[in-house]
């Protein structure tokens, strides 16, 4: 992620009402959004093509899914079927505890979500048509995490 940086010397300034009222803050979050991609050369073209790709602010969440004989993740495409998901989460103290893990399991073909909250680790589902899998993360101090999707088929 970029930062803007146009000489606004540490001053956030808003326009609350247009041409009446400018609000003006020392807050300032300043550098702290981040994109991580997988890819092994470290190229974060080649990760947004692969779509390996998490967002986050801090916090660190990324998962895979298991079937009897394959590791499938972010980004990849499968079959339906029967899988185990596992997943790694990680924060510190400056990001916050994590109070929120969330899988959500997107239906392509009705247009319905199922979001499942705090899934266990090695949690077991079935997928039996065209859908999205992906998670998010949410700490006590605001910081977040979005994974891209694995994808079926």
């Amino acid at each position: 992620a970029g930062n803007d940086s146009h000489g606004n010397f540490y001053y956030m300034k808003q326009i609350k009402i247009p041409f009446i009222k400018l609000f003006i803050s020392k807050k300032q979050i300043f550098g702290r959004f981040m994109t991580i991609f997988h890819h092994n050369e470290n190229d974060p073209i080649q990760g947004l093509k692969n779509k390996k790709i998490i967002v986050g602010n801090g916090p660190f969440l990324s998962f895979h899914l298991e079937s009897l004989t394959e590791k499938h993740f972010i980004g990849e495409e499968i079959d339906s079927g029967q899988y185990k998901l596992v997943y790694k989460s990680e924060s510190t103290s400056e990001f916050g505890e994590i109070i929120k893990i969330k899988l959500i399991i997107g239906s392509i073909q009705n247009r319905k979500k199922r979001l499942i909250i705090n899934p266990p680790n090695n949690y077991n589902f079935k997928i039996k048509h065209k859908s999205f899998i992906r998670m998010e993360l949410l700490t006590n101090k605001l910081g977040f995490v979005f994974t891209n999707p694995i994808w079926t088929k």
